[in-house]
């Protein structure tokens, strides 16, 4: 059983990352052992409003009317998505609080084993409010993220990037999510080292590297190790010259993947194209922490 977290603010770029997971994991990559959970996060002072522009609210009102006004339009569009995905498990969980915590909360209570959302925005604002709540629950989350930008488009994957400094792969498992898209689409893989120095040895590289060939399995596989001096403008340069489908990251190398956030934050990169970026981090089980509990808004 695999069970998926969609998070949703019910904007058109949530949309496009919710029919990217059901169409990815539950037509083709799960297909007999998915199971989704649709989830929004509402404030307990405003109403939330439909938009292009995510978390956006209206003039406050009482808290009862904006949890039946959630509760009614969030059973709509999972109705929608039953109708459309007749053989998917679909279920509607409805949270009180700010759109981060709130995702990473129900990412533990349900003890998900995957969290798809989207990401988008053209103004500013729109861009610092997207990338916090991507990069907090990227950084924080107990399980891989697949963040889908709201131009995607889904597709078989025949291209695929793991971009690695080769650090924190001491438990392999944790790219068992990476592996099983390999399994399935059959893409060219093709692993990316970018480094500024000499920071690791020529011997080491191609230990790790043989070791990840032999993890993967896969016929179509490709090394690359290139030195630029920014890490993350030579990945950019890289995804963009190979038209690649997906960029896999591994959510412990923290300094890489928050350069990549914050530099998409200001100029069209990687998590502001038509890319997906998966974010791999290692399964962690559900703390018991009885100061971190909310009630579910239906409680």
């Amino acid at each position: 059983m695999k069970k998926i977290l969609l998070p949703t603010d019910f904007s058109t770029y949530s949309k496009v990352a919710i029919q990217y997971a059901l169409e990815l994991f539950g037509k083709e990559v799960y297909p007999e052992e998915a199971t989704f959970v649709l989830m929004h996060a509402f404030s307990p002072d405003s109403a939330p409003i439909l938009s292009s522009s995510p978390y956006v609210y209206a003039s406050p009102i009482h808290r009862r009317d904006v949890v039946r006004n959630a509760e009614k339009t969030l059973a709509g569009v999972c109705a929608e998505y039953r109708q459309q995905y007749p053989k998917q498990t679909i279920k509607e969980r409805l949270i009180e609080g700010n759109p981060a915590e709130a995702i990473l909360y129900m990412a533990q209570e349900e003890e998900v084993d995957l969290i798809v959302m989207g990401t988008m925005g053209m103004g500013v604002l729109e861009r610092a409010v997207l990338g916090s709540v991507a990069l907090g629950v990227s950084r924080d989350a107990h399980c891989p993220v697949l963040i889908v930008p709201g131009e995607a488009k889904f597709k078989r994957p025949q291209k695929l990037v793991f971009a690695t400094d080769f650090r924190n792969l001491e438990d392999l498992h944790m790219l068992d999510p990476l592996r099983d898209l390999v399994d399935v689409f059959e893409p060219h893989f093709m692993l990316l080292h970018i480094y500024t120095e000499m920071d690791t040895s020529a011997e080491e590289k191609t230990r790790m590297n043989h070791i990840l060939q032999d993890y993967f399995d896969t016929g179509a596989y490709s090394h690359f190790f290139l030195k630029r001096h920014d890490p993350v403008e030579g990945v950019e340069e890289f995804v963009e010259g190979f038209d690649v489908d997906l960029l896999a990251l591994v959510g412990q190398e923290r300094g890489f993947f928050e350069k990549l956030f914050h530099k998409s934050l200001t100029r069209n990169m990687v998590i502001h194209s038509e890319i997906p970026v998966f974010i791999l981090n290692r399964i962690k089980t559900k703390e018991k922490n009885p100061d971190s509990r909310r009630e579910d808004a239906k409680t």
